[in-house]
């Protein structure tokens, strides 16, 4: 049940009607509404947040609000986009020569350790995420469509945020990224 009545309540340290933030896997958010709802007798706060389409993305429907609880929802991987300053040092964790995960785990284990990872570092999670992933596809060469799903999301999320925080038009930010995969995977020996 919902009560328009109630006044949010937030933490110092929140964010604001309007800000643009990253939210986990779901890539670029604006926060368009904090509001308050009682749900079973319980007063919470909530962000809504409305995925951002870019403009060259072929789906241009609408995608639904997402509500997150603005108590949880920084441990649910809300954050700032990544600052200019960040990029260097992103790009430095996707050229050097460590896979941050064991590459011979089972995939689920694996994949909820990614997760998580992105969760708690943001954009050096994706990019320790990425590295990781470029290792395992070079190493099972054909990768199963799950993986190979989660891939392509990692690489176009981080793409963007770099892309967004440097300026740069996205294209070259991929080549980038690309360029220092590879000199990470040819440090990778199978």
């Amino acid at each position: 049940m919902e009560n328009e009545n109630l006044t949010p309540k937030l933490a110092s340290d929140s964010f604001t009607t309007g800000a643009c933030v990253i939210y986990a896997l779901h890539g670029k958010c604006t926060i368009t509404a904090v509001e308050t709802k009682e749900i079973n007798n319980q007063v919470i706060d909530f962000y809504k947040l409305e995925p951002q389409k870019s403009p060259i993305q072929k789906n241009q429907r609408h995608d639904t609000s997402i509500w997150l609880p603005v108590l949880s929802a920084k441990s649910k991987g809300l954050r700032l986009p990544m600052a200019q300053t960040e990029t260097q040092e992103i790009l430095q964790v996707l050229s050097n020569g460590e896979h941050y995960f064991p590459i011979n785990e089972k995939w689920s284990i694996a994949h909820t350790k990614l997760e998580k990872c992105i969760l708690i570092e943001g954009a050096q999670g994706l990019a320790k995420a990425l590295s990781y992933l470029s290792i395992l596809k070079k190493k099972m060469v054909i990768l199963p469509t799950e993986i190979t799903k989660f891939h392509e999301t990692v690489f176009k999320l981080l793409c963007k945020e770099l892309s967004d925080a440097t300026n740069e038009p996205l294209t070259m930010t991929e080549e980038k990224v690309n360029k220092n995969l590879k000199q990470k995977i040819s440090s990778f020996s199978t």
